[in-house]
């Protein structure tokens, strides 16, 4: 994975402001506002870049089979206990990273539809931006009016009949998923952290479901709101079933992954040669 060397540099930085301050800490020397503030701002920094490390450290799915495999043979020993089942799923959902994987594929693709819809390309044909996933995959509907809506019913609290939701169909063995999506990163619940005064939470609720009907995977997706960005926070996972379907989507989120970092890095080499050009004209007889 390419990492640029200004991310380097200022990793180093801030490891170096990290440890200064955790020393001043050990030593019961009280941390200045300011340094708080700064200490604050770098656990928030260090957790996005632990997900962007994490996400973009793929699993090799040429292992899949035999991890899941593994994983039916634990639960077939314990199926009649739902809550040792449901454990070992989580487990798997943690060595596979699916969750955080689609909070990421939910960030990279919740745009694509509305580009699409709206941009053109020289040729005045529509504007999309992916070559992993076509435009009539990854269709965008109001939540009346999408298949969520007749699979969970209207009366769902998690969804207002004008929320976007983003639908992704797929195929595999003879089987039809559709993962669904909510578009807007502003869903919320009101949570008691211990203050006094209540505080939303924010996430994205995903679902996948097989042949319009089994639920294959539910979870709340959070994520904290940041200044300039937004980032992954945790998750909670709802429902899992996995099989071949958890294969092929994580390969479909790693193709896209792999475009949007390619995407990035020829954007980040274009400003570079834009700014050398610059100081070339500015500074250089």
């Amino acid at each position: 994975m390419y990492i640029p060397i200004w991310l380097i540099v200022v990793g180093v930085i801030i490891w170096f402001i990290y440890a200064r301050n955790k020393e001043k800490a050990q030593q019961n020397i009280p941390l200045t506002p300011e340094e708080e503030e700064s200490e604050a701002s770098l656990r928030k920094i260090s957790k996005r870049w632990q997900h962007e490390s994490d996400v973009n450290s793929f699993f090799d799915l040429s292992k899949f089979d035999q991890v899941l495999k593994l994983h039916n043979d634990k639960v077939l020993k314990i199926k009649d206990d739902a809550n040792k089942v449901k454990n070992e799923r989580e487990e798997l959902d943690k060595v596979l990273m699916l969750s955080q994987r689609l909070w990421q594929f939910v960030d990279d693709v919740k745009h694509y539809p509305h580009w699409y819809k709206n941009s053109k390309k020289d040729d005045g044909t529509p504007y999309w931006k992916s070559k992993a996933i076509n435009p009539e995959e990854l269709i965008l509907k109001k939540f009346s009016s999408s298949g969520l809506e007749k699979l969970i019913g209207s009366s769902s609290d998690k969804f207002r009949k004008d929320d976007e939701i983003i639908e992704y169909a797929f195929e595999v063995d003879g089987h039809k998923y559709t993962l669904f999506i909510d578009r807007e990163i502003n869903r919320q619940d009101d949570n008691f952290l211990g203050s006094d005064k209540w505080e939303p939470i924010y996430y994205y609720p995903v679902f996948v479901y097989e042949n319009d009907e089994r639920l294959v995977y539910q979870a709340k997706l959070f994520y904290e709101s940041g200044e300039y960005v937004d980032s992954y926070d945790h998750h909670y996972l709802e429902a899992f079933k996995p099989g071949e379907w958890t294969k092929f989507l994580l390969g479909k989120i790693f193709a896209i992954r792999a475009e949007e970092e390619q995407s990035s890095k020829e954007f980040r080499e274009k400003m570079n040669k834009d700014t050398e050009k610059r100081n070339k004209e500015k500074f250089v007889d």
